[in-house]
């Protein structure tokens, strides 16, 4: 294949993946409609924001700032008012362009279709190399987890889940059309395959977000999402439910609730065949589930369709401190 027909193929490819997120911003969701930031470089940017509505230039991009941080390709809410300033992060630069959102475009911020959700999108030609930022003075923030594909970070982290390739799942389910039923695991037409069989989950939590790193024995395919049912005290039924899909390279964490119709935005995840990594906001699963995390569990499982079925596979339960917070 051509060089030429390479990069058309990428473009095309990232436009998509844009297409595909914008889509997912755009579900009619009930309540007030938030604003995200959109990462439309291949950086990572980390963001400030003043809440006085200051001018984002006289914003000080100082190291023990309380930034927050959005993925190549991902999302971030951030409030309606005020100005954001910030920075962009790519491995091996050793100078980082900045960026500023000032309150006069955020008065002007972008709806996706008609759902009302609205965005601001910073591009790769919105950031300022004339006034940059050195990595190694902000060493410390870089060192803390990220969500850009780097599967070494994770390796001198313990895991949290750790199952071996043989260990079979604590329960397995399917749909064959007629709703979800207990099975057999060797009547299971997808174990062992699209990334359902989990070597290990680890994590890493700061004071705004909650950071998994995971790890399958099988490629993830595009059918399959790791699913976080959280349970509260003696509760029989999830409190809440994180998605986290491998469809793509880069994708949202969605938020499921009992009664509500559609999905709430929780994070952002990306992954890179056997490898998934996963941002949460914190303050988003904590106005869920809405009771002290020390009574809270999670229960973790993996389901993949193919063929016309549906299968999922319970691959652990424990206490949500132990999880995320210890």
């Amino acid at each position: 294949m051509k060089r030429r027909d390479k990069e058309t193929d990428i473009k095309s490819m990232k436009r998509f993946h844009l297409a595909v997120l914008l889509l997912v911003l755009g579900m009619t969701i009930l309540g007030a409609q938030p604003v995200y930031l959109l990462n439309e470089t291949d950086a990572t940017l980390y963001l400030l924001h003043t809440p006085d509505g200051g001018g984002a230039e006289q914003l000080e991009l100082v190291p023990d700032g309380s930034y927050r941080q959005v993925p190549p390709g991902g999302v971030l809410p951030i409030p309606e008012t005020g100005s954001l300033a910030g920075f962009a992060y790519a491995r091996g630069s050793f100078q980082l362009p900045t960026f500023f959102v000032r309150q006069a475009r955020r008065d002007a911020i972008s709806s996706v279709a008609a759902s009302g959700r609205r965005y601001v999108s910073i591009s790769a030609d919105e950031l300022r190399t004339d006034r940059i930022v050195s990595p190694s003075d902000f060493a410390s923030l870089l060192a803390l987890p990220r969500v850009d594909n780097q599967y070494l970070d994770w390796i001198a982290r313990d895991p949290r889940i750790a199952r071996g390739r043989s260990r079979a799942p604590l329960g397995v389910f399917a749909d064959f059309g007629t709703g979800r039923e207990a099975t057999e695991l060797d009547e299971s037409l997808l174990w062992g395959r699209g990334g359902t069989d989990l070597q290990w989950v680890k994590s890493e939590s700061t004071g705004q977000d909650y950071f998994l790193g995971v790890t399958a024995y099988s490629e993830f395919s595009n059918s399959t999402s790791l699913f976080l049912y959280i349970y509260s005290g003696d509760e029989t039924l999830p409190r809440a439910t994180l998605e986290l899909p491998a469809r793509g390279r880069a994708g949202l964490v969605l938020l499921w609730e009992p009664a509500a119709p559609q999905p709430r935005v929780a994070g952002n995840v990306v992954n890179n065949d056997f490898f998934m990594e996963a941002q949460i906001w914190r303050d988003i699963l904590a106005g869920v589930v809405n009771v002290a995390l020390d009574g809270v569990s999670v229960e973790l499982a993996t389901a993949s369709s193919a063929a016309g079925i549906w299968e999922e596979f319970v691959l652990a339960r424990d206490d949500f401190v132990v999880l995320f917070d210890e």
